[in-house]
């Protein structure tokens, strides 16, 4: 028996007792790189491979036949975006290679990796995560999202719900936070919904995420970094970011609707209540009881799971949202620096798992855990530390920022903004790049002009749209999307990525 008959059998088998919809989404199941390596697949291995070993030649034949820890850091980073781009391997197989490349190649010791696969970051992950497995694992989730979107009456309707939402929750919460807590309720809504909405959907929450967290100064600690150098109040930050983050959220929304062709309005109501179509008499039945359905988060029962689990997730947002003010905050009553988000969801989760009733079981909890993108995850924020540690990012920036033109520098600088954040870390991006900046143009502008050009480059910096690597946000939505690819990433990301620009060269006309 030939392959294609043997696949043939396996189709015919999958297809029986499968309906319409089922069908559709069995056709457009996405193919695991490690079932059917193609062309793409082989060709991203077998670069990444190449590419290492040349960056490493040539610096090295530069450095007196010895391989510095920048070029190290540079060689690791070939392989582990050509195999993330590729999927030439899984996710979470490439998460592992810094910490074992990393110290083979000199660029940074194994306990300085290591310790980035478990650091706050990952915490915060590993935490928000858990919880959420509570919420979905009573059903919470669903109550919240179809509550969430009620009043939507297409999808587009609905992407544009979820959008605002995700955005006016990250102005407030960090971004990894506000996508932990939007993706579940996000994959509940969107269970039975056509594929190219799952994938507008879950984009709308990692890129919505990011333009949020763009609106206030405590949105994101790149906005941080941009105050720990101009020492610019919060009304000022948001009076100036707020409309570009407003432009940059009603780009996306038309971008998403445009790319995966989600109708703008619909002849019959879009009912996000129902999970399948139903004859229109029913439909109308059901529409005159769903006034009061167990949907809406009041006239229903509550189960004692159900309740704990809402209180704990409600104190958890609460301990986000006051941990840090422009007063202080309840974490300043502690040692400074000491508690952190990743704190609060790790004892969110602890809260839940010792409460009475099996609210969240561990041994079966742990089974579901979405190792994949913690792994993935993991992996990038490993390679970002190694990148920092070895100064590779630093000569870099430097090399960037000083042999260009100062006409150009702006540009120079946004630039690699966007290509130093898609690799690193945001905050370290902005690390690096503000301070090399303010001092190139400390003589050369006024306080006020310098101030904006720093501000555009923060705000590129938070640009990180084209990886699952890119940001956390990034890899949560790509590891609880499974329809969705690095290639959906990369192009509409990309595509994004050049709108934000545009509406940055806007700013900077209207601003300077």
């Amino acid at each position: 028996m030939s392959v294609l008959e043997e696949e043939e059998i396996e189709l015919s088998s999958k297809i029986e007792g499968k309906d319409v919809e089922d069908l559709t989404e069995l056709i457009y199941e996405p193919v695991s790189p490690s079932e059917n390596r193609g062309l793409v697949q082989r060709v991203g291995f077998w670069l990444g491979i190449f590419g290492s070993i040349i960056v490493l030649i040539i610096t090295s034949l530069n450095n007196g036949g010895k391989v510095s820890r920048p070029a190290g850091a540079g060689g690791c980073m070939v392989i582990v975006v050509c195999w993330w781009l590729s999927e030439a391997v899984p996710i979470a197989v490439t998460g592992l290679v810094p910490v074992a490349i990393m110290p083979l190649f000199g660029a940074s010791s194994g306990k300085n990796v290591a310790s980035a696969y478990f650091s706050e970051p990952i915490m915060l992950f590993f935490g928000s995560v858990l919880v959420a497995s509570a919420v979905e694992r009573h059903g919470l989730h669903t109550k919240l999202a179809k509550t969430l979107t009620r009043n939507a009456k297409s999808e587009s309707g609905v992407i544009a719900a979820i959008l605002v939402s995700t955005v006016l929750c990250s102005a407030v919460v960090s971004n990894t936070t506000t996508t932990a807590m939007m993706s579940p309720l996000v994959k509940a809504l969107t269970k039975h919904s056509s594929i190219p909405m799952k994938k507008a959907s879950a984009l709308s929450v990692c890129y919505g995420a990011a333009i949020g967290g763009l609106s206030t100064l405590t949105g994101t600690g790149v906005n941080l970094a941009y105050q720990a150098i101009t020492d610019i109040s919060f009304i000022s930050w948001s009076a100036q970011a707020a409309p570009i983050a407003l432009v940059a959220a009603v780009a996306l929304w038309f971008l998403l609707i445009a790319w995966f062709r989600i109708p703008v309005t619909s002849s019959s109501r879009y009912d996000t209540r129902k999970n399948s179509r139903q004859p229109r008499n029913q439909e109308k039945e059901e529409d005159d009881r769903d006034e009061d359905d167990s949907f809406a988060l009041t006239n229903v029962s509550w189960s004692r799971a159900e309740v704990i689990v809402l209180l704990d997730l409600c104190l958890m947002v609460l301990l986000w949202l006051t941990r840090k003010s422009i007063n202080g905050g309840w974490s300043s009553l502690l040692r400074d620096g000491y508690a952190t988000d990743g704190t609060v969801a790790i004892c969110a989760a602890l809260c839940l798992m010792l409460s009475p009733g099996d609210v969240l079981p561990w041994h079966e909890t742990i089974r579901t855990f979405p190792w994949d993108a913690f792994f993935l995850l993991a992996g990038g924020v490993a390679l970002a530390t190694a990148v920092n540690d070895s100064g590779l990012d630093a000569l870099l920036a430097r090399r960037v920022l000083t042999k260009v033109h100062r006409h150009w520098q702006l540009t120079a600088a946004v630039g690699a903004a966007l290509c130093t954040s898609n690799f690193v870390s945001n905050v370290a991006a902005a690390n690096l790049l503000l301070p090399l900046l303010a001092a190139e143009n400390e003589d050369k502008y006024s306080d006020t002009h310098r101030d904006r050009i720093l501000l555009l480059v923060t705000l590129a910096c938070s640009f990180a749209f084209l990886f699952p690597i890119s940001t956390p946000p990034n890899a949560i939505v790509f590891a609880a999307t499974p329809e969705l690819t690095t290639r959906d990433l990369l192009h509409v990301g990309t595509i994004f990525t050049l709108l934000c620009l545009l509406i940055l060269i806007l700013a900077l006309v209207i601003y300077l």
